[in-house]
């Protein structure tokens, strides 16, 4: 599943959310799946500036708290 075909009030997991940023241009960093703990580490604060204003915008909505590296947001 790409961040393309996400629809409203979909769960999406921590790595369809940080594609779904990267393919609107929120994050310039490059970004795999198997790089998530690396990339986790490097961008987690701009990633979480990104979604806070992302959120404050209306454009996101956590959907509960996160366990772990699992965030799980819904689009609205």
């Amino acid at each position: 599943m790409t961040a393309e075909t996400l629809k409203p009030n979909q769960l999406i997991s921590y790595e369809q959310l940080l594609e779904f940023l990267e393919q609107r241009g929120v994050l310039n960093q490059p970004f795999t799946t198997k790089s998530v703990a690396l990339h986790f580490c490097i961008s987690v604060y701009k990633a979480r500036y990104c979604l806070g204003v992302l959120h404050l915008q209306g454009l996101i909505k956590r959907s509960k708290p996160h366990q772990g590296r699992k965030i799980s947001w819904i689009l609205p």
